[in-house]
């Protein structure tokens, strides 16, 4: 059978949608601008993990080198990160290992 990944803004998605009657195996946070949402938030990520884990599921943060998406969401200016030599990808990398994901 296929494996379902919801995307989850906020941990109510993840309660909403892990397991039970939202009957996908897990939830990603899709952005890769940290802070944009809960779930691209890194502190947040452990207890987003814990949540979607006592469902039985999975919660999967996303890593991005950086993260510009004006050319589809030109307002959104204020949460374009840059890629800062590698930096960004590397510390995205290292909550996202950190967070047990």
């Amino acid at each position: 059978g296929a494996f379902l990944i919801a995307l989850a803004l906020e941990a109510k998605h993840v309660d909403d949608y892990v397991g039970g009657a939202g009957g996908f195996d897990g939830a990603y946070s899709y952005f890769g601008a940290t802070g944009f949402t809960q779930a691209s938030t890194p502190s947040s990520w452990k207890g987003l993990v814990a949540r979607a884990s006592a469902k039985g599921g999975l919660f999967v943060p996303c890593v991005a080198p950086g993260y510009d998406d004006l050319r589809v969401r030109p307002w959104n200016g204020a949460n374009s990160r840059g890629r800062e030599a590698g930096a960004y990808y590397d510390r995205s990398w290292r909550a996202a290992l950190e967070s047990g994901a």
